[in-house]
């Protein structure tokens, strides 16, 4: 038996993976072929009847509950070796981590502490809050084509957020991602967005992104500059001009060499920091939620 059956419903393990990562509030996985073989395996002697057939909801529940043994440490432990504690002599501690889906909270507070101009130039339109469905797209990511850095204050269980910067692959060219980077406004000009920018372009290049582009207001003077630096030109694309540079962006566009080499070590990968326990605990609260909803017959 090729395929799993649920609710008449054949599929194989392409579309395994695609309702896998069509589930709301669950950080995205794609299985290999031989975990979707060993999972089928389990399932159908778990739910097995007289027909092959198995309840969805049932069906969902249990690899969720086996997700939750199974891969929130390996989750946590790619979110730690990308995570750096940054210090600055003109800086408190902060935690530079990737985003994950239970930072909605800290999204919702962090546009308190910046200002009107920066939201509207980093959305382009006016903007006090962000909606569910802006914070459920900017915070449920998979970490390939759509990849994004916050910086934190380094205050646990509760801080706030400092600055968030992202890279989105483009469908039509996947060698191209739009960037954007918001910084609040009493922690700019400290290196802050140039370190983030030139992190975000390391992972890229990692996933196979050749080049950046943004739509940016004219009134933005200050990226205006800095993509003088790295030699953006200016292309037209969806009926808007925008500004391309090759990756990755050159190390010493980040002025300050100590928060240099601290993105650097996190957008390889290289972090020795053990943050795993509290991502761990972040990330069972997306798993718990998502069952909850399955188990509420909410989602279906």
């Amino acid at each position: 038996m090729d395929d799993i059956t649920i609710n008449k419903l054949s599929f194989n393990h392409s579309g395994f993976n695609r309702i896998l990562n069509s589930l709301p509030k669950l950080p995205k996985i794609n299985l290999s072929f031989e975990e979707y073989e060993k999972l089928k395996q389990e399932i159908l002697i778990e739910y097995r009847n007289n027909n092959n057939r198995i309840d969805l909801i049932s069906f969902i529940t249990f690899f969720i509950n086996k997700y939750r043994k199974m891969n929130l440490k390996e989750q946590s432990l790619f979110l730690s070796k990308h995570s750096v504690v940054i210090t600055a002599p003109d800086l408190e501690e902060l935690l530079l981590r990737p985003i994950i889906p239970s930072d909605k909270e800290i999204m919702v507070n962090s546009v308190m502490f910046a200002s009107p101009l920066s939201l509207f130039l980093r959305f382009m339109h006016p903007i006090k809050r962000l909606s569910p469905d802006q914070l459920e797209y900017l915070s449920n990511i998979d970490y390939i084509n759509h990849f994004a850095f916050g910086i934190i204050q380094n205050k646990m269980p509760r801080s706030r957020g400092v600055a968030v910067a992202r890279y989105i692959r483009d469908s039509e060219e996947p060698d191209l991602a739009e960037w954007a980077v918001i910084v609040c406004d009493d922690y700019q000009n400290k290196s802050i967005g140039s370190a983030l920018l030139y992190a975000l372009s390391v992972v890229a290049v990692k996933h196979g992104i050749k080049r950046f582009g943004a739509v940016v207001h004219p009134t933005n003077l200050k990226i205006l500059n800095g993509l003088k630096k790295l030699n953006a030109i200016k292309a037209v694309r969806y009926g808007s001009t925008y500004h391309i540079f090759d990756l990755p962006v050159y190390p010493e566009f980040v002025k300050n060499p100590k928060i240099r080499e601290l993105v650097e070590i996190a957008a390889n990968g290289g972090s020795t920091l053990n943050i795993t326990d509290y991502l761990e605990v972040e990330l069972q609260k997306v798993v718990k939620y998502t069952t909850d909803i399955i188990c509420n017959g909410i989602f279906f």
